[in-house]
Formats: C-alpha cells, sequence, structure tokens
C-alpha cells in the first residue's frame, strides 16, 4: 500500500484519492503493473506541439499548462489561441516567461474547430496534440514516454487512457480505450471506429505524427472537431499504439463544447464524414464502404438527437440526412426524431373532448410524443378558444396577466386551428409571443389577427376537430339521434325532455373517453349539440347536426360558433331549446349540413399545414 501511495503521489492524484470510483482506483494498480520503462536513448531534439484554444477558462487553462511545465521531456511548444476572453487570459503570456509559450488573440470568435485549424497551421512540432483548455494531465513522463514509442516509424497515432471527473458528482471515472496493450492496424481501427472500438475521451490522450497529418490534407479540413481528427489521421493507414498508462484528466461539466453543439456544427461534422467516405471509396481502403459511411452518419446523428430538444435544428439535421443518405437511412432517423421529440403542447387541460383531442391528434394522426406546457414556453397551440391568452388586454384574469409578463418574448408559438374566445371592438392588443400562424379555427379570428398584427393574416381556416374519423373510422349507425350537451349544460333537465321527443336518441356524454365520444357520434343519423366540437365533430363525419341552446353559461357569447362557421363561409342560427322550439329533421337539419366534399378539403389542408409532421 505504500507504494501505493508513491504511485498515487506521483500522477497528482492524492486529493482525488477518496473520490475514485471503483473502476478508477482497481486500474490503478493495474496501471502502476504496466509503466512504460523509461528509454534514455531518445532523440531530443524532436519538439511535441500542444495547440490549445481557449476561451474565458483562466484557472482551468493555469493548470494545464503547469502540467506542460511539469513534463520530464521538455523539448515542446504550446500554441495557445484565444478566442476572445474577456477574463485574465491574456495574462497568461507574462505569467509564463518562457518563449515556448507562444499565445495569439482572435480578433473575432472563430469557435473550437477553426482554433485547432489555426493552431494547427502555427505549429512547428514533428507531433501533434489537440489540447482543450479544461484538461491537464497528471503523468509528468507522457511526453518522454510518447518520443520513446514513436521510435517505431510504422507508429502513426498514440492514445493513452484517463480519467473523467464529473464535476457536479465531484466523481473520477476511468476512461478506457477498449483495446488491448500495443498495436492496431490503423485501418482495422477506421473500420470499427466507434462500432467496436471506442475513441479516447477527447483528443487530449492522443498524439498524432505531423507527417500523418499532412498526407492527410489536415490543412483542407473544415470540421476539426474529436472524430474528424481522428477518422483523417487512421485513414492513413500505419500502426495505432495504444498506451494503457493513465496520463491526464477530462473534465466533464455544463459548458463542455462536446455537449452543446448546434446543427450547423453537426452537418459540418457529417459533411467532413462524407469527404473521408468519398476518399475511402476512391482509394478502396475498406471493403463494404457504404455500410461504414451508414453507421458513421447514424452514430453522429443518434448522438444529436440523444442530446437536443431543438425542432429547427432537428429537421436542419434531417434534411441533410434526406440529401445525402438511402431513404431506408432516411426514414429510420425520421422514427428516431419522433421517438425523441416531445412536442410542448398548450391547450385547456380539462377533461372535455374538445380539448382532449390535441392529445390524440398529435399521437394517432401524426405519431408524436407531447408534454403539457405553458403558453408562456409551449412549441404549439391547437384546438381550443385560447389564443386571447396569448395577447395583452384580453379578457383574462389577473394570474394569467403576471404569467403574460413571464412569456418567453423571442420563441415563436406555432398556432394551427386555434381560434379566439371573445369579440373585441376596440383592437389595441399586442402579442406577448411571436407567432408562426398556419391554421385559424375561423374567418372572424383571422380578421382579428391581421387587425392586431397591423398585416393581413393569410392561413388555413379550419377546426383541426375536423380529423376526427382520422382518430376513429365512422361506425355503424345505431341511434336516430345524438344530443350532445357541452359539459357545463350536462345538468340541464331539457335534455332528459328530448329524449322523449327524439325516439331512439342517445345523450353522449363529452366527458368521457376521447375514441368513445367520437364512436359514439359517428353511430347517431343526427345530431344535436350545445358544445361547438359536438357540431365539429358532426361535420367530420358528414352527419346533419343543429346548434342549439340551453343556457347562458358557455364563455364567449357565441362569438367561437360564428368563428367556425365562419371558416365555411357562412352562418348559421341557433335553436333555443329552452322555448320548446325543438329542430325539424326534415327542415333544419339539412339546411345546416356541410357538403362532405368541404369537410374534406378541410381535412387536407390541415394535414398539408401541420407545422410539426
Amino acid at each position: 500500500m505504500d507504494i501505493m501511495k508513491d504511485y498515487l503521489n506521483d500522477f497528482k492524484l492524492k486529493n482525488e484519492e477518496n473520490k475514485l470510483s471503483n473502476s478508477a482506483y482497481n486500474n490503478l494498480i493495474k496501471t502502476y503493473m504496466n509503466i512504460t520503462p523509461k528509454n534514455k536513448d531518445i532523440n531530443e531534439n524532436q519538439k511535441i506541439s500542444i495547440i490549445i484554444p481557449t476561451h474565458n477558462r483562466f484557472e482551468q487553462l493555469t493548470q494545464l499548462i503547469n502540467s506542460i511545465f511539469n513534463q520530464t521531456y521538455q523539448n515542446f511548444e504550446i500554441i495557445l489561441i484565444d478566442d476572445i476572453s474577456s477574463d485574465k487570459t491574456n495574462e497568461i503570456y507574462s505569467n509564463y516567461p518562457d518563449k515556448r509559450l507562444k499565445y495569439f488573440l482572435n480578433y473575432e470568435n472563430l469557435g473550437m474547430g477553426l482554433n485547432r485549424q489555426k493552431g494547427y497551421n502555427l505549429s512547428t512540432g514533428d507531433y501533434v496534440i489537440f489540447c482543450d483548455d479544461d484538461c491537464y494531465f497528471i503523468d509528468e513522463d507522457y511526453f518522454f514516454d510518447l518520443i520513446n514509442i514513436f521510435k517505431d516509424e510504422n507508429i502513426n497515432i498514440i492514445c493513452s487512457e484517463s480519467y473523467t471527473h464529473y464535476e457536479k458528482e465531484n466523481k473520477y471515472v476511468y476512461s478506457s480505450v477498449n483495446f488491448n496493450d500495443g498495436q492496431i492496424d490503423s485501418i482495422e481501427y477506421l473500420k470499427n471506429f466507434m462500432i467496436k472500438y471506442r475513441k479516447p475521451t477527447s483528443l487530449f490522450p492522443a498524439v498524432f505524427r505531423r507527417k500523418t497529418l499532412i498526407e492527410s490534407q489536415f490543412k483542407e479540413m473544415t470540421m476539426m472537431n474529436d472524430t474528424s481528427v481522428y477518422l483523417r489521421a487512421l485513414m492513413m493507414g500505419g500502426k495505432t499504439f495504444i498506451n494503457k498508462k493513465i496520463i491526464g484528466i477530462y473534465r466533464v461539466h455544463g459548458e463542455n463544447d462536446t455537449f452543446n453543439h448546434e446543427s450547423d456544427f453537426i452537418i459540418k461534422n457529417l459533411e467532413e464524414k462524407k469527404k473521408i467516405y468519398y476518399y475511402l471509396k476512391e482509394n478502396h481502403t475498406i471493403p463494404n464502404v457504404e455500410d461504414w459511411y451508414a453507421k458513421q452518419i447514424s452514430i453522429t446523428v443518434n448522438h444529436y438527437l440523444k442530446n437536443t430538444d431543438d425542432e429547427k435544428g432537428m429537421d436542419n439535421v434531417l434534411n441533410w440526412v434526406w440529401r445525402n443518405v438511402s431513404y431506408e437511412e432516411y426514414l429510420k432517423y425520421l422514427k428516431k426524431i419522433k421517438e425523441s421529440f416531445n412536442v410542448k403542447l398548450y391547450y385547456y387541460k380539462y377533461p372535455n373532448v374538445g380539448d382532449m383531442l390535441n392529445e390524440e391528434i398529435l399521437s394517432s394522426i401524426f405519431k408524436l410524443n407531447f408534454e403539457l406546457d405553458s403558453f408562456q414556453s409551449a412549441d404549439l397551440c391547437a384546438i381550443g378558444s385560447i389564443l386571447d391568452m396569448l395577447f395583452t388586454n384580453t379578457n383574462i384574469n389577473n394570474q394569467n396577466k403576471k404569467m403574460q409578463e413571464d412569456c418567453d418574448g423571442n420563441k415563436p408559438i406555432h398556432i394551427w386551428g386555434t381560434g379566439l374566445m371573445h369579440h373585441y371592438e376596440n383592437i389595441n392588443q399586442s402579442n406577448v409571443r411571436p407567432l408562426i400562424i398556419h391554421a385559424l379555427r375561423g374567418e372572424k379570428t383571422r380578421q382579428h389577427l391581421s387587425k392586431i398584427l397591423e398585416k393581413d393574416v393569410s392561413c388555413v381556416l379550419a377546426d383541426p376537430g375536423l380529423l376526427s374519423p382520422l382518430i376513429v373510422k365512422s361506425s355503424e349507425k345505431k341511434w336516430h339521434m345524438g344530443i350532445i350537451p357541452h359539459y357545463v349544460d350536462k345538468e340541464e333537465e331539457i335534455f332528459k325532455k328530448m329524449l322523449e321527443y327524439y325516439p331512439n336518441s342517445k345523450i353522449i356524454d363529452v366527458q368521457n373517453e376521447t375514441k368513445d365520444v367520437l364512436n359514439e357520434i359517428s353511430m347517431c343519423e343526427y345530431i344535436i349539440s350545445t358544445s361547438l366540437h359536438g357540431i365539429i365533430i358532426a361535420d367530420s363525419y358528414g352527419i346533419p347536426n343543429c346548434w342549439c341552446e340551453v343556457s347562458d353559461k358557455i364563455l364567449g357569447k357565441r362569438f367561437k360558433f360564428h368563428d367556425y362557421f365562419s371558416s365555411f363561409g357562412n352562418d348559421r342560427e341557433f335553436f333555443d331549446l329552452r322555448s320548446g322550439n325543438y329542430p325539424q329533421i326534415d327542415k333544419d337539419f339539412k339546411c345546416n349540413f356541410k357538403s362532405i366534399n368541404q369537410v374534406h378539403e378541410k381535412q387536407e389542408q390541415l394535414i398539408d399545414c401541420f407545422p410539426l409532421k
């Protein structure tokens, strides 16, 4: 155990010893038995270039630079590219008055990839290490070992072991390249890269022979992320040496560049893989190169999908896949996107068929996962008289006005079939979030929005409830009349009288399971409804229907009904059942019947303009 403590001291792990995972601690013992023997007969004229892009990480950078100057092999240069840091990074140069540290300040932000390329072009070493500014070395003999190993001219790449420090949990985990000790053919590694064989945690545990990078046309790369660099170097062949010593610490934290990639970065990465594919195909480097290419694209795309909820970014990546892989591969990614993406949906969460249709349409028709969200941050607003919430000075309560103040005023929300609840005489509202309008419930809502937004709103006019037959197909008729009370009207006595007036009738409860309500409506020959979506669903199945009233409880003073009727270019009058004046089937139902051809046209328009399909 004394030997073990000395070993820990040598590798600068004294402070971390009690934080090591079991696998990390056990590997210390294993690594102690496999320390590369020192060989004093080396060429000390060979230089190692360490390229470090940095941005606002002065303390981590200082730890890294100290770990480099502590190396027993001293023929190296540090190429430090400062990507316009605003902290004390510019003081690094004065803190280390050593000509081997070469500091370069950018005049514009270049990002990790271009900074690596800039550093490579400025470097002069025989061997190259690309190092993140938040990693550091713990093996003081690491550079000495590299020079010793590179005496074998067949070796072009050296990959070493490291610890991953998860800063949030303050835990150190052993990160292994899953090879045995010694050499592997680089083309064999390439064929199974991230399939059978892992890569090191990042670029810092690897070193590349400059000659190999030159032959791989490294200067022409537009993307220099970890994978692209490894693939470029591996495709030149030779041998890769697997050094089982633990040489450094790789930090994982919230600011890691690896975990914050946008779609543009991913697409550049995919383009680089495509260039490598063309090289391999032209030079017949590996068999079945098309399969290899498909797997490599899959690795990148799957990683992105797992770590993003950016809908626009997903669309961009999917469009690239569509243009660059087979149709079969494209369908796989499309399915994976739908499985991984939760649509944030704003609707009135109440057990009522009109509102609950939101869920069924997304899940049954478009096969999308979803989660209920507030109007402050949702992605989509669909069925319901809820558009008022997105405008100031509308008829909403004080609590909702406070919520409006907390809206994300920069994030747009997709509007697909929604409508206003009220008619507004004086239009002086302003929207609290940007609106992307694909469909509105009716012409009256469209006219109001055109005045509010001070521009002509052009979109599909249809309520998505018209898609009901795509959820539940029409069934054989069972009842002559279906009577649908709005949920606020359910207890009205008049409905019992209507059961006597209309033989073979059925009262349909809109608060039952959505599919059950749709099925029951489809089994009726005629529909009477005080619920707007009772009428809309009846229209969707081509069932003659009448709008009726039994109370003044429904909000909006009939605006939403007239708004929906206006989407067909006409209007309807209601029957006040309180007067005992019941609609006559031969007369009143026929004049209110909507042509099924009109309904089919609306259904097609709704499907075509759905924003997230």
